[in-house]
């Protein structure tokens, strides 16, 4: 049975609201999802969270100090304060701590590679022999480093490679930054 009327479905306002709605909703639904089963490890909370056995030893804050020489000469400031406090913890336990140790950039805005230079100069600066071996395209900066500063290129180096240079340079430390290195 025909008639001139129009059809009560499909009707295309609403169908282009539902579509318009959906449009928006999809996308905020992805952003959500991923955020909640997302692995990454964000700040100190969620690195003790996901490692509960692991002490948290300093946390380094984000500092304008655009090299390291500059983060060492500013003794007043937080960040030299941190890493002169893991350097210590790092001299004094260096017989009963393990091998390996995990060291995580600053919150944010800073790579780990910067924060473990600073950690190496900050060992270094206190006399200790010191071996920072750096990954690919992470060279750090050596003018005025420490003369107890060894650094290497282990972008193409294994882990025992590394431990093997550190040891013939009688290094006390070894910090690696962001190697390819098996691990």
């Amino acid at each position: 049975y025909l008639t001139d009327e129009e059809p009560f479905f499909p009707d295309v306002v609403i169908l282009l609201a539902v579509a318009f709605l959906l449009a928006l909703i999809a996308p905020l639904g992805y952003l959500v999802f991923k955020a909640l089963f997302s692995d990454a490890i964000l700040g100190a909370q969620d690195l003790a969270k996901n490692l509960p056995g692991v002490a948290l030893a300093a946390q380094v804050p984000f500092t304008s100090n655009r090299t390291t020489r500059a983060l060492i000469a500013n003794t007043a400031s937080e960040a030299y304060m941190e890493v002169a406090k893991l350097a210590a913890l790092l001299e004094q336990s260096r017989a009963s701590m393990p091998e390996v140790l995990l060291v995580c950039g600053a919150n944010g805005k800073e790579a780990v590679a910067a924060t473990a230079e600073r950690l190496a100069w900050m060992l270094a600066q206190r006399g200790n022999n010191v071996l920072l071996a750096h990954g690919p395209g992470q060279a750090p900066r050596t003018t005025d480093a420490p003369s107890s500063l060894s650094v290497l290129d282990a972008s193409q180096l294994a882990i025992p490679a590394v431990q093997e240079r550190a040891r013939a340079l009688d290094a006390s430390f070894a910090i690696l930054t962001g190697t390819t290195a098996d691990a």
